[in-house]
């Protein structure tokens, strides 16, 4: 049993190894026959849906959690939109540079570079909480419904003047830049990774495949993505 699985695997792999080094699997420049197994649009298909299923995950959870996360750290509506904007921005900045160097090199690293950037952002904006735990910040919301001194001083809704006494509100918020710019650098790191599998993906696999087959690799593509 084992040595006929032995032979079934190195079929496969002399099948899927391209002679020319370039076309190969490789990890820095190393090529080792098991790597070659992954050689194959069905794998790239499945890594690229995988990619897509996360992004779109993060960005429907981001999307409603923005309440949220207003109140947790203290973000105004505008600071909330603007970290929201930042991926849009990376999009626009760096849309025409992946297309014409992309298109032009090698396109699957360029893909797993996004991807990698991709991954960083996601790490990046669940760093937030190991960077800036709850109890080292205080929300303006908490501050305004727990409090039992009457007497003290509050910001009232424009966050300028107080209530009860001159008090400079916009202090608040200082505290809460590090969580806006490490969630801006987040949107902005995941936003410019998935322009590149966005632009190079679908080209990629529509010159790598049959025509005959190429609908239904963008059916898969556009049905995981829904």
């Amino acid at each position: 049993m084992a040595e006929q699985l032995k032979k079934r695997l190195s079929r496969i792999v002399s099948i899927s190894t391209p002679d020319d080094p370039d076309l190969q699997c490789n990890f820095f420049g190393w090529r080792p026959k098991w790597l070659q197994i992954f050689n194959n649009m069905k794998v790239f298909m499945l890594c690229f849906v995988t990619l897509g299923i996360f992004r779109g995950i993060s960005h429907s959870y981001f999307s409603a959690m923005l309440p949220s996360i207003e109140k947790r750290f203290g973000f105004s509506s505008q600071s909330v939109g603007t970290v929201k904007a930042m991926s849009d921005v990376s999009h626009l900045m760096s849309a025409l540079f992946i297309a014409h160097f992309g298109g032009a090199g090698h396109r699957p690293r360029w893909i797993a570079g996004g991807s990698l950037l991709v991954g960083l952002g996601f790490l990046l904006m669940a760093a937030t909480e190991i960077f800036f735990p709850a109890s080292n910040i205080s929300s303006l919301a908490t501050v305004l419904f727990t409090s039992s001194d009457k007497n003290e001083p509050l910001c009232s809704a424009s966050r300028n003047e107080s209530m009860h006494g001159a008090v400079d509100c916009r202090k608040r918020n200082d505290d809460h830049i590090g969580p806006l710019i490490v969630l801006g650098v987040a949107e902005f790191i995941m936003g410019l990774g998935s322009t590149a599998s966005m632009i190079l993906g679908m080209p990629f696999v529509d010159d790598n495949v049959q025509n005959k087959n190429s609908p239904f690799y963008f059916g898969k593509l556009f049905g995981w993505a829904l």
